[in-house]
């Protein structure tokens, strides 16, 4: 699907950008701070799905909407809650409240997969805990890097962490339909979710495309050189 943010934040555009870059189902990702803007992508054909702020600056999303037209699909994504009602009224696909979740925006987007009669492949979640700690459900694609912790994990998803009773070579296995990489004995990372490298001594910080960051040390960076090479 070829999408169009339309958003007068830019902060919030990144972040949404960050997440649809991860989802193989997106080929195209075009950006509009204002519905001048948005209307101006609109008038060509490179947009089946549009992601609409309703609050743009003084404007109200809900006038792109005739521009928008019958054959795309709007996803509306405000911080507010109270115009659920009229979204879904226009025949909106979704009503994501900010800060959206990858969890909430994939099931969004198999929405508007399923909208078009697409055939989607179904999200693999998996719950992730340990002895003690609440049991989340994470979905394997937002999943960034597995730090080993003795017997134990840490999961980096976004710019969360969530502690989890899995070994590393267990990780490996679950994740091994996406381009992730075993950096050394302690650093499980997917690769395609690295936005940028800054050395750090020996080391490096990554920072992902999720809003995450990632210290590594010497034996992981060298290894991070070789692969990316």
């Amino acid at each position: 699907m070829r999408t169009l943010i339309v958003d007068d934040s830019k902060t919030d555009r990144s972040a949404l950008r960050g997440m649809l870059e991860r989802v193989s189902a997106v080929t195209g990702i075009n950006e509009a701070e204002c519905l001048d803007q948005a209307r101006g992508v609109l008038t060509g054909d490179a947009v089946d799905l549009v992601f609409l702020d309703i609050e743009i600056g003084r404007e109200n999303g809900f006038s792109l909407l005739e521009s928008v037209g019958r054959d795309r699909r709007v996803i509306f994504t405000t911080v507010h809650n109270g115009y659920g009602g009229q979204a879904f009224d226009s025949d909106a696909v979704d009503y994501l409240v900010k800060p959206v979740t990858e969890d909430r925006l994939l099931r969004a987007l198999t929405r508007a997969a399923m909208s078009f009669g697409r055939p989607t492949a179904p999200l693999t979640r998996v719950p992730v805990h340990r002895s003690g700690s609440a049991r989340r459900f994470l979905v394997l694609e937002t999943i960034s890097a597995v730090i080993a912790e003795g017997n134990y994990s840490r999961v980096l998803c976004g710019s969360m962490e969530y502690p989890d009773h899995r070994r590393l070579r267990e990780w490996e296995k679950l994740l091994a339909d996406f381009a992730v990489e075993r950096l050394d004995r302690s650093t499980l990372l997917r690769l395609d979710h690295i936005e940028q490298v800054e050395p750090r001594g020996a080391g490096a910080c990554l920072i992902l495309n999720n809003n995450g960051k990632i210290e590594i040390g010497r034996t992981a960076n060298e290894r991070l050189r070789e692969v990316l090479a």
